[in-house]
């Protein structure tokens, strides 16, 4: 476990083959500083009050086949990419989040179809070689809207996969 009361800069891989990885920053932003490095662990949670990643470089993870993402902020963005294998979405975003944008090497998918969620005013999904949610078990998002059409490109949703897309939005932002 990592606890900051500022922020948290990763330069260099965490690997933690048999655990769980905890990074917390409660009075800044989780970041990563460079490709080389990737966060793994049986399951990984990213909590911070201002973000988790930047435009210019999402926190890279190498979660467990069966391992849970959670990646959560009170404000700001949060912008995760799984390397290799599935992303199982646990909790991501929150209701002050502006962007919300998840990478994964193969599919998205609810780590549980009750309480998972992707949550922010703006969601972005990118199932590199797979889908996002399956026929029986759609992804849980919650996303803005507004009828204000200058503000339509900081909401809503996008999803990008070379397989099917399933998604649930159950709520605006």
């Amino acid at each position: 476990d990592v606890t900051s009361v500022g922020n948290v800069v990763i330069n260099g891989a965490i690997n933690n083959a048999s655990g769980d990885t905890r990074i917390s920053s409660t009075g800044g932003r989780i970041t990563q500083n460079g490709d080389l490095a990737i966060v793994s662990g049986q399951n990984v949670t990213l909590s911070a009050q201002s973000g988790v990643g930047s435009a210019l470089q999402a926190v890279q993870t190498n979660i467990a086949d069966s391992g849970v993402l959670n990646a959560t902020s009170a404000s700001g963005e949060v912008r995760v990419k799984e390397m290799l294998g599935d992303l199982r979405v646990g909790t991501i975003g929150g209701a002050g989040v502006s962007n919300v944008v998840l990478e994964a090497d193969r599919h998205i998918v609810n780590a549980d179809d009750a309480t998972s969620v992707v949550q922010g005013r703006r969601v972005e999904l990118l199932s590199n070689h797979g889908g996002v949610g399956t026929p029986a078990s759609a992804l849980n998002v919650k996303t803005g809207y507004t009828t204000n059409q200058a503000q339509w490109p900081n909401n809503g949703l996008m999803v990008t996969a070379r397989d099917s897309i399933n998604i649930r939005n159950q709520a605006d932002v």
